[in-house]
């Protein structure tokens, strides 16, 4: 991760990738994007998550959600 900014559009693919982003957001890591190369190949990683994400039931998904201790 040689940009410091790295660190901030990093933490962002995650709802970039799910579509979860916000329109000014998702205009900011477009533009990232273009440039390095290093956050490209973190989202590519991380675009098989949407199908997986789908093949968990959501009663499955509730249950987990509701099991889950907070922190």
């Amino acid at each position: 991760m040689s940009d410091p900014s790295c660190r901030v559009y990093r933490e962002l693919l995650g709802v970039y990738v799910v579509g979860a982003i916000e329109p000014h957001e998702r205009a900011a890591v477009d533009e990232h994007l273009t440039q390095c190369y290093e956050c490209r190949e973190e989202l590519a990683s991380l675009a098989p998550l949407p199908a997986l994400l789908r093949r968990v039931p959501a009663d499955e998904a509730e249950r987990i959600l509701v099991e889950a201790p907070l922190p």
